[in-house]
């Protein structure tokens, strides 16, 4: 399913320059998923960050991080994130940043 992130087992997953361990992998519950967002920061006139565009969905980690560096060409910061849903109750969980990149502001 696009968005879904179901890679399973242990990644490495980078944030601010360093390598995290992802151990939320093994601790989700069956029919959960994850969904992953990229989002680029432009500066304002007050060199404040500010969303150059809406959340993105990316279809897997991967796609997102690749789509982030080449961002982080261009705009001032990017941020990758996701979230855990659970379809059955209709809750989505916390954001949690996989990867950071620049100057970032308010994103989720």
């Amino acid at each position: 399913m696009p968005g879904d992130d179901r890679t399973g087992g242990s990644d490495e997953t980078r944030y601010a320059g360093k390598a995290l361990e992802d151990s939320t992998e093994n601790l989700r519950m069956p029919g959960t998923f994850f969904t992953l967002y990229v989002l680029a920061f432009d500066l304002d006139e007050r060199d404040q960050p500010v969303r150059a565009f809406g959340p993105r969905r990316a279809a897997t980690k991967e796609a997102a991080l690749e789509e982030a560096r080449e961002l982080a060409v261009t705009h001032a910061g990017v941020v990758v994130w996701k979230r855990e849903g659970d379809p059955v109750v209709g809750e989505e969980g916390e954001p949690e940043i996989v990867f950071q990149s620049g100057r970032i502001g308010d994103f989720a």
